[in-house]
């Protein structure tokens, strides 16, 4: 009987390869039972605590019309709601992070929130939140940070790869819902040689940009001034990516194996 190792044969092997890495959630917060108005101070639902300034504003619990603290047109579902935490600050900057985290070379490492970002009374179109990777220097969204990205009420999407270096701003479409904001680091074989890319709902935007992510040590949220809006479900996550010799020699093994089916 021929053997004949077809082309579908040969990606079918190698997705099964590709496709066994398990991606594991280093953070985790979905702010249920946040006081309103907060990030910061809270144990994270993967057992992290937050620290710095999670801003002045207190809780409004009877918001009125023509109050600033309202909310108006929020939609109330799973994905995003006012009674889990909202970004709202007056003259203070809210800047929280989580540090300590350990970083992989051969990694994919995806950090993303929901988020919605809106213009309402007290804010203007410049406001933005932001959020991204820190270093042991993180002060705030463009200082002693890596991989920043903010949502702005423009609308626009502004990116920093280091501190203020790289950056890019890229107009887009404003918000009409609940959107996901997403930072990719994939790591080398050496933490030195990485790359970022940038995502809104999925789609890359702005160009991807060289870094060095051995200076990483976690992550950050940063709400500017009176920026208005909500956020969720923020999150950090690793994937491995198996290295080339070790890919070829995983797949070797899989096509052996189909080879011995077929006889």
């Amino acid at each position: 009987m021929k053997l004949t190792l077809t082309t579908h044969t040969l990606l079918t092997a190698l997705l099964i390869t590709s496709s066994s890495a398990a991606i594991t959630t280093i953070i985790y917060d979905d702010f249920e039972g946040e006081s309103l108005y907060y990030i910061g101070g809270s144990t994270t639902n993967t057992g992290q605590t937050w620290s710095g300034n999670p801003g002045t504003l207190p809780p409004d619990p009877n918001p009125t019309p023509g109050n600033p603290n309202l909310l108006a047109g929020v939609p109330q579902n799973s994905a995003l709601h006012p009674s889990r935490t909202l970004s709202k600050i007056t003259e203070d900057q809210q800047i929280t992070s989580i540090s300590g985290i350990g970083f992989l070379p051969n990694s994919i490492y995806t950090l993303s929130m929901e988020a919605l970002v809106f213009v309402d009374q007290g804010a203007d179109s410049t406001d933005w939140f932001g959020f991204g990777f820190t270093t042991p220097s993180f002060s705030h969204a463009v200082i002693g940070s890596v991989g920043t990205m903010l949502r702005r009420a423009e609308p626009a999407v502004q990116t920093f790869s280091s501190n203020s270096n790289s950056q890019q701003s890229i107009a887009v479409p404003a918000a009409t819902g609940v959107e996901v904001l997403s930072i990719n680091l994939t790591t080398g074989s050496t933490l030195a040689d990485s790359t970022l890319t940038w995502e809104l709902d999925g789609t890359q935007v702005g160009n991807s940009r060289s870094v060095n992510a051995s200076q990483i040590d976690g992550v950050f949220f940063h709400g500017f001034e009176d920026a208005l809006g909500l956020v969720d479900n923020y999150r950090l996550t690793q994937q491995a990516v198996p290295e080339p010799s070790s890919f070829l020699l995983s797949t070797l093994g899989t096509l052996t194996l189909i080879l011995r089916r077929k006889r």
